[in-house]
């Protein structure tokens, strides 16, 4: 019997709500998942291979279907950090020259940011209120590539309502079906439309700044990564 390889174990807060979890890096295992997946340059694949390696790699019991996005985009940076190395190499634009140079990014300090102007609760009229929920694994996989983007953000929105509010009643949106929620988005006013949007553009990101000398302006430019694809430029 060959002899069994201890890993290393490590220790974060979930950003969404401060729980302790424990996880190992990614092993060689996980790492040709994560291969495979890259080399077919299909999203669902992509996001359905990060899926899998969290859910290895974390040694707690954590619901990851249920978990908002910005919660599994931080523990696969954290993932990443511990398995391949705490830096990593993107590209940045110089804005004199419109040059590309390379910079080391420190993944110890990338953040999840969040912005005092977010609200769950909605305040659609003075009789109508909105409770969203953030866009878990399942949502993400739900944006279909083919479509228009209104239609995608549409559907997002649709789906990460949580309860609606009117001044006789709440109403659960798990009880009703999907057609149903639709025909209700469908009825707003564009301003209506507008505050369920800023929802999903404050929500809480991935974030990380800094300032890196440019080789050919010989200026500091300002690097600032806030979506998760900044990250694997």
């Amino acid at each position: 019997m060959l002899p069994k390889i201890d890993v290393a174990t490590f220790e974060m807060k979930l950003p969404s709500n401060g729980q302790k979890v424990r996880y190992r890096p990614f092993l060689v295992k996980e790492e040709k998942i994560l291969l495979i997946a890259a080399e077919s340059k299909d999203n669902d694949q992509i996001l359905q291979a990060m899926d899998q390696v969290i859910t290895n790699c974390l040694i707690d019991k954590v619901d990851i279907e249920e978990l908002p996005s910005f919660d599994i985009e931080y523990i696969f940076l954290k993932l990443r950090e511990k398995s391949i190395g705490e830096v990593i190499k993107v590209n940045v634009i110089d804005p004199d020259t419109n040059k590309k140079f390379e910079v080391n990014v420190d993944l110890n300090k990338v953040i999840v940011k969040r912005s005092t102007k977010h609200e769950k609760r909605l305040k659609l009229s003075d009789s109508l209120f909105v409770e969203m929920k953030y866009p878990n694994m399942r949502a993400i996989l739900s944006v279909d590539p083919s479509k228009p983007l209104v239609e995608n953000g549409f559907n997002i929105i649709v789906n990460c309502i949580d309860k609606i509010y009117d001044k006789d009643s709440v109403y659960n949106a798990s009880d009703y079906s999907k057609k149903e929620l639709q025909e209700f988005v469908e009825q707003f006013t564009q301003d209506m439309y507008e505050k369920m949007s800023k929802f999903f553009d404050t929500m809480p990101s991935i974030y990380y700044e800094s300032e890196e000398m440019s080789p050919y302006s010989q200026k500091k430019v300002k690097v600032v990564l806030d979506k998760f694809v900044d990250f694997f430029d």
